[in-house]
């Protein structure tokens, strides 16, 4: 409060004098009031409470040792463990232990660009969890829109950008389809030309890096869907069972009210900005998902 007091939960039920809507919260809130709530011991709680390097090491060390730290906390923390020093042989046997189930390939890549050393363990996971996946039969198209306004966060909140996604689920594609051709597009606004670049399918970090690369030599100018579309099909010597492509709903051929004509079997457009009107065109795709996971593949 304004006296520097610290106000407690406590002190704002007795001011309030809430009525508990049944039993089990009465008693909960009896428990409160007497201050008898347990403090979770979760490894959030115990690194707060440590108060040097050596403590921190102690805590990471207990974590992965008793096998309690969770997949999604080891990659977050890497850099702390590694400021803290944190012995590397025991690092290794947390990745080692780890349960990928829930995690998202950019969250790999993330967890790579903090800890670089440790790319191959990281990497090792990575496709530990992407194995869980089912696989997508037949034959698939992914284009990545890799203009420039995909180098923009995914939201205020987020580390990954748009391009960080599209390519994390390029990555996914790779492992779980029978056959896959991965373009990446953008294009001259100037000209208003597209330009597309097939690349080659490799696996795990290495296409990330490799799209990454070849990304400047195709411009930074908006995504041409239909000039893309209609260049891939010259490539491509038989129809796919699904074309996907990867933008953020800045379509220049828009402007010209030139349709895309895809030529799948099906065909599908991921909005990755979850724009409110996105890129779809009636009787264009079949389906335009807003926003993105990884659920849409499986």
């Amino acid at each position: 409060d304004k006296s520097g007091k610290t106000v407690s939960l406590s002190d704002v039920m007795r001011l309030v004098h809430p009525k508990p809507k049944d039993k089990e919260q009465s008693e909960l809130w009896g428990r409160l009031l007497k201050k008898e709530l347990a403090t979770p011991q979760t490894w959030e709680v115990g690194l707060s409470a440590a108060k040097c390097m050596d403590e921190k090491r102690k805590v990471w060390v207990d974590l992965i040792e008793s096998g309690k730290l969770p997949a999604f906390a080891l990659l977050k923390n890497l850099r702390n463990m590694i400021s803290v020093d944190v012995p590397k042989k025991l690092m290794i046997e947390a990745f080692e232990r780890a349960n990928p189930a829930m995690l998202l390939p950019v969250n790999f890549y993330t967890a790579k660009s903090y800890a670089p050393d440790y790319a191959l363990h990281i990497e090792k996971l990575m496709y530990r969890c992407v194995s869980q996946y089912p696989k997508l039969p037949g034959s698939t198209i992914m284009v990545i829109d890799t203009s420039g306004s995909m180098n923009a966060s995914i939201s205020q909140f987020s580390e990954f950008s748009r391009i960080d996604v599209g390519i994390a689920m390029a990555s996914l594609a790779v492992e779980i389809c029978d056959d896959v051709s991965i373009y990446i597009t953008a294009g001259s606004d100037m000209d208003r030309t597209h330009a597309t670049l097939k690349i080659e399918p490799c696996r795990g970090f290495a296409l990330f890096d490799r799209i990454k690369k070849e990304q400047s030599k195709i411009g930074n100018g908006g995504i041409f869907t239909k000039q893309c579309l209609d260049y891939i099909r010259t490539q491509e010597t038989e129809d796919p069972d699904r074309i996907i492509v990867f933008s953020d709903s800045q379509d220049c051929d828009a402007h010209s009210n030139k349709l895309p004509k895809p030529f799948g079997k099906k065909n599908y457009i991921i909005d990755v900005s979850a724009h409110k009107h996105g890129v779809n065109y009636k009787g264009v795709w079949t389906t335009e998902i807003s926003g993105w996971s990884e659920h849409f593949l499986k």
